[in-house]
């Protein structure tokens, strides 16, 4: 029998043996797009997923170098980096960006209360009878403006119970009650809120008006002053009360035109 020639097995193929660069090219260009995105308002948002990808393709693409799986380890390593320093960047961005925002909305507001308080605002005008040359602390029957409003002080009063015997009010000690005559001097309606108006006493002691009370006292008088919509040139008449400790004394009240203004004080001794 004739024996045949030996002929030498093909080497075995591995499926490995193709090189897989494609986690490498992506970490590459994702961590380009997370810079490229990252300072843009709005769109820069993109850049945090486009970072975390870049990053988690970027130790992909390393990991398979290092197998021999891949041989762009360079570009996963490039695409590592890029994609680290756009999340960086894209933070940072969010950081200025709001930083601006914030500093923008309270300029704004800024603007807002300046607008609302006239040249006129915080000037005390002395009322028929009184002498020349007023104090630079108005007192009890002066006018003084603040903003849109000029208040006048008629008068102080005291009671522990304000109202009648259905809509009626008790003191907790005992109410300070100043009357008040309030003129809109503005060219717009402007709107009159007892919270907007404090008193102090002799020790520094700053009041809140007490609303439940100046809602029983409106009932009896010509004008609410808890809240009262006043339009340019008309006039109110009101009370606000203080629940003050039965032995406290009033001696200055503090009045606004809104919770943006200023101020204008008043003596009540």
């Amino acid at each position: 029998m004739q024996q045949l020639p030996y002929t030498a097995p093909p080497p075995p193929q591995h499926a490995g043996d193709t090189p897989k660069n494609g986690l490498g090219t992506a970490s590459l260009v994702t961590g380009i797009l997370a810079i490229v995105f990252s300072w843009i308002p709005f769109a820069g948002f993109l850049s945090y997923p486009l970072a975390l990808v870049g990053i988690g393709t970027g130790a992909g693409g390393i990991g398979k170098a290092r197998r021999r799986q891949a041989t762009n380890g360079g570009t996963a390593t490039a695409g590592l980096v890029l994609s680290i320093l756009g999340l960086v960047s894209v933070v940072l961005a969010t950081v200025v960006y709001v930083g601006l925002l914030y500093a923008a909305g309270n300029a704004a507001d800024e603007a807002m209360r300046s607008s609302r308080l006239p040249t006129t605002s915080s000037t005390i005008e002395p009322s028929a009878g009184s002498t020349h040359g007023a104090a630079k602390v108005a007192k009890i029957g002066q006018s003084v403006r603040d903003g849109k409003f000029e208040f006048t002080v008629v008068k102080v009063t005291h009671a522990t119970h304000v109202g009648d015997s259905v809509f009626g009010e008790n003191a907790q000690g005992r109410y300070t009650i100043v009357q008040l005559r309030i003129k809109n001097i503005g060219n717009e309606s402007q709107s009159l809120l007892d919270d907007n108006q404090y008193a102090y006493d002799a020790k520094g002691r700053k009041f809140s008006a007490d609303s439940s009370a100046d809602i029983a006292l409106s009932g009896t008088d010509k004008g609410a002053t808890w809240f009262n919509e006043i339009n340019p040139g008309n006039s109110v008449h009101g009370k606000i009360a203080f629940d003050m400790p039965a032995k406290a004394k009033a001696v200055k009240i503090e009045l606004h035109d809104s919770m943006f203004s200023d101020g204008v004080t008043v003596s009540l001794r």
